[in-house]
């Protein structure tokens, strides 16, 4: 009876680790919790979009702006979300970690088709220091990894320069 408890033990916590690791981190990730950008303040419709400008210090649940301001952005064909680093933008947020761990950050970046030809971002946190770069009709899926050394952690992705910067979807960080 012993020997099926301590197993049984042991698998759950086996399970319970397997399913940490590969879980996203970051709150809204995938910006599903994200206000509608057509019913948001200022919102402009496009072709195949609507737009709502984010101001700096203003909040997307789990996001917060950082730099210039940005566009949260849904496509009307699939309802895809999201942010235009425009102008230089960025979004921060703060993750719980456990020190000494590593981490993997994951993200789409696409260009702007209107924007500069290539774009950039910088990525920066506990033990994160990069940058990114996508030309404006192309899309890559950006992968870098981290060592926190405290419990907790600032990310922030922005765009390095002005003007029509690329956008960012699809965010989540997983421990390794």
């Amino acid at each position: 009876m012993k020997t099926q408890l301590q197993t049984m033990v042991l698998a759950i916590g086996l399970v319970a680790g397997a399913a940490a690791a590969g879980a996203n981190l970051l709150a809204n990730g995938n910006l599903l919790e994200s206000p509608n950008p057509a019913k948001m303040a200022g919102a402009e419709e496009h072709t195949n979009t609507w737009k709502a400008p984010l101001a700096v210090d203003a909040s997307v649940p789990g996001f917060k702006v950082t730099r210039s301001p940005i566009f949260l952005v849904i496509s009307k064909k699939t309802s895809k979300r999201w942010l235009d680093l425009n102008g230089g933008g960025g979004v921060s947020q703060t993750v719980a970690l456990t020190p000494n761990r590593r981490y993997l950050l994951k993200f789409t970046l696409e260009g702007d088709p209107a924007g500069r030809g290539e774009q950039s971002v910088a990525l920066q946190g506990a033990g994160l220091n990069t940058s990114e770069n996508v030309r404006n009709d192309g899309r890559r899926q950006i992968t870098a990894q981290f060592t926190p050394t405290s419990n907790e952690a600032t990310l922030e992705v922005y765009a390095t320069s002005g003007g029509r910067g690329p956008r960012v979807f699809d965010l989540s960080v997983e421990a390794q």
